[in-house]
């Protein structure tokens, strides 16, 4: 469910829908020591940051204007006290895109980039993929179809028919192989300002019974079309 427009409203968009995700984990080996004498060690906290710095430029300097990368660092860790250069940092993130090409040549970068880092301050850097999600294609010709069914369900409301997201889904790996329609029901709640994952989240349950609406009539009319 999305929270940009009220129950009984529904969002689509042909082709490319949902973005890819590539969840990656990077994981820079030190050498600790005391923050006094940090020439008797590897800073991995400094390789870090060097990485996040290299990662975000694939972003500003090595993608076209006109496509979508989003990359996004979650968790960078190292450390427990301030005057100990630590043994270990780990780095966790992802990276969004719709162009599969695109896609390819910035993981591909990513894992370059990780290992030279290290060669180049002198010590190793792990690279571990935690997710490697596709984009979700929605078929064009299902979709028109698809909304002459849902046009006949009486106070439903396509509030959007161009509407793409960032948020990824394995729904992607099925629409790679057989023909696929991805609705998107909306349920935003009047005045409440939260957004996914926050804890103060609101959606407007009544969305649910338009689902259900919505599944039942396409599956009613595609039987119906297509014996």
């Amino acid at each position: 469910m999305m929270l940009d427009y009220d129950a009984s409203n529904y969002a689509c968009a042909p082709g490319f829908f949902s973005s890819s995700c590539d969840g990656f984990k990077i994981t820079v080996n030190g050498k600790g020591c005391h923050g006094a004498m940090p020439h008797l060690g590897i800073d991995p906290i400094n390789v870090g940051m060097s990485i996040c710095t290299a990662f975000q430029q694939l972003v500003s300097r090595e993608t076209p204007p006109k496509e979508t990368a989003s990359l996004t660092f979650g968790q960078f860790s190292g450390g427990n006290t301030p005057n100990i250069v630590p043994d270990k940092v780990v780095i966790q993130g992802t990276l969004r895109t719709y162009n599969a090409e695109l896609r390819a040549k910035l993981v591909n970068r990513m894992q370059t980039i990780a290992k030279s880092a290290g060669e180049m301050y002198g010590t190793t850097v792990e690279y571990e993929v935690l997710s490697d999600v596709p984009s979700i294609y929605v078929n064009p010709e299902m979709l028109e179809e698809v909304k002459t069914y849902l046009s006949e369900i009486e106070g439903l409301t396509l509030a959007n028919d161009n509407f793409r997201i960032t948020p990824s889904d394995d729904m992607a790996f099925i629409s790679e192989k057989v023909p696929t329609v991805y609705l998107l029901l909306q349920a935003r709640v009047k005045d409440n300002p939260y957004s996914h994952h926050n804890p103060k989240v609101l959606f407007d349950e009544s969305a649910m019974t338009w689902g259900a609406a919505m599944h039942a009539q396409c599956a009613f009319e595609w039987l119906r079309n297509h014996k």
